[in-house]
């Protein structure tokens, strides 16, 4: 699982937490963002992509308008590079002083990018629920990983 952080602060927070090997900014960036280019290991008749990680400030916002801390356009499939975004300010506004709130929107957005299943999580413990910070992924969460089509 190849991740590529533009701004190099960002990291992949509790997407650790998915037991997935995960390479976070292997390569120089290039304009095409496959990893076939550098790894054919898996044998794969297409071509694979990196999960894009971006930060941004004061960028997102739900269908109602209201800020929002991060957003997955996207999932890891068949030549697809699936693009999550973090708004750092929404994410500092929204969750002051929480030092879980930044790890646990940066899973949460990478775990949307790795499923074709944009059902939020109800388990309150599971980090694909919104309501609140949580640190790891229910078994339930984890078995709709999906990284190939």
């Amino acid at each position: 699982m190849f991740v590529y952080d533009y701004s190099g602060k960002l990291g992949t927070g509790y997407f650790s937490k998915t037991n997935l090997a995960i390479h976070l900014n292997p390569f120089l960036e290039n304009d095409d963002k496959k990893v076939t280019r550098y790894d054919t290991t898996a044998h794969l008749p297409y071509n694979q992509y990196w999960i894009q990680l971006k930060a941004v400030w004061d960028e997102i916002f739900d269908p109602d308008g209201k800020p929002t801390s991060g957003h997955c356009e996207g999932y890891l499939g068949k030549n697809v590079s699936p693009e999550c975004k973090i708004d750092l300010k929404h994410l500092n506004d929204l969750y002051p002083n929480d030092p879980n709130a930044k790890p646990w929107i940066i899973a949460h957005e990478l775990g949307h990018a790795v499923t074709f299943d944009y059902r939020e999580c109800t388990n309150p413990s599971c980090i694909m629920n919104q309501v609140i910070p949580a640190t790891t992924y229910c078994s339930n969460c984890r078995e709709l990983i999906h990284l190939h089509p």
